[in-house]
This record gives C-alpha cells, structure tokens and sequence, in this order.
C-alpha cells in the first residue's frame, strides 16, 4: 500500500506537522461548493487568473552541522521542532532539532537507528507537549512513540500488525498521543485504518476504524479542541462499466477512483460518526496534507484530472461546519504533495510545486491567497512561517536552515 506519510518526504521532499493556540479561523477565498462531495464534478470557483508576485530573498543561512533528511515538524512556542533522519545505510538515526525563532539550531536529541530504508520519524507538537514515532531498528512492523512533557520523557513500542510499508501518522493531545497508520486486511480484502491510544508509557487502546468494506490507506489525524480529526484515501477499482468510462480512456488515467474521508474522534480516539466524503468519488484526489490550529483542523489538497496534461486544482480549507473548501489554483498545479503552514492572526503559509517542478509559496492574509514561483528556494522546503511573509526554509542536502523574506 502507498502511506501518503512516506510520500511526503519524497516529491519535493515534502512534509508537514504544525499546530498552535490560534483561535481565528481564515475566511474562505471562494467556496467550491455548499457541501462536500463534489469536489472533482463542480464548477470552478472565481480565482485569480495569475497569482501576484511574492519574490522571496534570503536574509539569513545558519548551519545546522550536517546533511540530513527532512521529516515533519511542529511549532513548539517560539521555537520550532523538527524531526530528521541523519546518517546513511544502517548508521541512519532519527533526531528532533530544537530550533529557536530565528532558526538557529538551540539543541538535537537522538530517537535511535531507523529500520533500513524508513522515513525519517513523525512529529507532533501541541502546547508543552510533543511526541514522535519511528520505525525503529530490527523491526519494521514496530513504531517506537517517544512522548515528552515538561522535562519526562516517556518511550512505548507500538506493533503493527499487517503493515507491508513504511508510514505511521501522529497527534499528541494532553499526556495522550495517538497513533495511526493502514495494513491489509485478511484474504486480500484491501487496507484498513488501526489506531494506537499511547498514554502514561503504554498503549491503552487499539482501534480498528475504517469498516471492513473499505480500502482505505494513509490516514492522517491531528488534535482537536473536542478530541482528534482524521482523513484517510478511500479507494474503487475502475471498470469499463464505470459511468466514468471516458476517463479511462485519457492519458493519465489512474488505476482507481480515490477519494478523501473525513472523521471526527473523540477524545478516545474512538469516531463520534460515520466518516464523510471530502472529494468526489469520481475522482483522483490523494495528495492532502491535515493541521490543526488547536480548534479545528485544516487541509490542503490537489486533485487529479484525468486529462492528457494531468491537470489539477489546489483547494485550501477548514473541516468544520459544511466542510466547504476553497480553490486556490486552477492552473500551474504540479504534483507535489502541498506543505501547509499556520501563522498567527489567521496567516497561513503553502509550499507546492508547477509542472516543472518549481516551488510556489503561496500566502494567506486577509481572506486572499498570493504567490509565485520561487527558484530562489530550490529544493528547499518551508517549515515555519516566522512572520508577515518571513519563512524559516530548511536545506537538508546543505545542513543549512535558511531565513528568507517575501514581497
């Protein structure tokens, strides 16, 4: 099965864990739709036909000390969490970076080997708390969850049972951290959602969550003022009998129609409902990234047309309420798995990548998105919006953080 945690360290090298007190919610640009479900089938929402130039130059570069491999990261007060992967072949360790508000690296602590060619380890940050899961060592069917609070540091082991690759998602809540990732189900039935409640050093709950019917993979969960929220892909074979047939026959065409669910949890970890459909289920939509402003969750998506040009569109939008989200490109949508970033006062930060593979930062203020190409940032990758349009960019190949400022 695909983790979508997995691919987030491949194109682009993407990946993203960000979560803050903020209580502002951003206003949407230009609804989709009145609900969800229709994503792919919709009309196209009223958007800018070019984005505004947001040139961005670099202020600062600060050595971090060596090459590494970018994970996840999470705002941690001022300071900023991020999680690598350091090393190569069997010398390979997990670490989390402690980097303060101007990106300089304040300290670096060792998780432990990582299990042959793993991603680097998932991050999760809310308040004084933190919490970080990797495949460890000698055990790719294992998650080690490392839990901190306030100075203690509390380690669990974590199995998983029919998972055949790598990718676990994380969200940590209080002293409660839960974690989730997909495995095959018996008999060849597809994929199914199992979670891990880790409290107190152990697991005191293990949930199997997506219904049996399913196959769904790459679930994704983050903390919530009421408990956790979770997406995963939801997929169906095609077939020439599908209503859909004409897309079978463009180039490009996906093996599956894949679609978004969504579910609230409670506290528990358990679902207070049945999971609903964010995409259409005509569609191609699995490149989504889920973050939370300690309120609600939020989500950037791309989804997939079956066109000869594997066109798509960027929708960014909150999972409350309708559930409506809002477009913010239309054209020039590569495929490049978005890196959603929270600012303060409602901001939001947005990493993606064109046709060409070039990064697009795109910046939300003030109910508008803007943005534009940006070579200067390279293989760079976003990891905190530190201010009005001030980005700390992480080079992992170079070992380098970099501050850059965009106009």
């Amino acid at each position: 099965m695909s983790i979508l945690r997995t691919r987030l360290v491949c194109a682009l090298s993407l990946a993203l864990s960000a979560t803050s007190s903020c209580k502002r919610k951003p206003k949407p640009v230009a609804a989709v739709e009145e609900t969800y479900g229709t994503l792919d089938d919709g009309a196209d929402a009223s958007v800018p036909s070019k984005p505004l130039a947001a040139r961005c130059r670099q202020e600062t570069e600060l050595p971090v000390g060596f090459p590494f491999e970018l994970g996840e990261q999470g705002a941690f007060g001022k300071e900023t969490l991020v999680a690598i992967a350091a090393g190569t072949g069997p010398t390979r360790m997990g670490k989390v970076l402690t980097l303060d508000s101007d990106g300089r690296l304040v300290a670096s602590r060792e998780l432990g080997r990582l299990e042959g060619d793993a991603p680097p380890p998932v991050l999760s940050t809310q308040g004084s708390s933190w919490a970080t899961a990797l495949f460890r060592h000698g055990g790719k069917r294992e998650s080690e969850v490392t839990f901190g609070r306030d100075g203690k540091v509390l380690t669990t082991i974590v199995p998983q049972e029919a998972d055949d690759a790598y990718g676990v998602s994380i969200a940590v809540r209080g002293d409660d951290t839960l974690l989730a990732w997909d495995e095959d189900q018996a008999l060849g039935n597809g994929g199914r959602v199992r979670t891990a409640l880790v409290r107190g050093g152990a697991v005191v709950r293990s949930s199997v969550l997506s219904e049996a019917a399913s196959d769904v993979d790459a679930p994704q969960v983050v903390a919530t003022a009421s408990g956790f929220a979770m997406t995963w892909v939801n997929r169906r074979a095609l077939s020439f009998s599908d209503a859909a047939a004409e897309r079978l026959e463009s180039t490009g065409q996906m093996a599956a129609f894949e679609w978004l669910e969504f579910v609230n949890l409670d506290a528990h970890g358990q679902p207070t409902g049945r999971a609903a459909e964010l995409t259409s289920r005509t569609g191609h939509t699995r490149a989504s990234t889920l973050v939370t402003t300690g309120d609600a969750a939020f989500m950037a998506l791309r989804t997939d047309d079956a066109s000869a040009k594997g066109s798509g569109r960027l929708l960014f939008g909150g999972l409350a309420g309708d559930r409506a989200l809002a477009t913010v490109a239309l054209e020039g949508v590569g495929r490049s798995v978005p890196v959603l970033i929270r600012g303060e006062g409602g901001t939001w930060a947005m990493q993606t990548a064109n046709e060409m593979d070039q990064p697009v930062i795109w910046f939300y203020a003030s109910g508008a998105w803007s943005g534009s190409r940006e070579e200067s940032i390279g293989q760079g990758r976003a990891i905190r919006l530190v201010g009005a349009h001030r980005l700390l960019v992480a080079f992992g190949e170079r070992g380098i953080i970099a501050r850059f400022l965009c106009e």
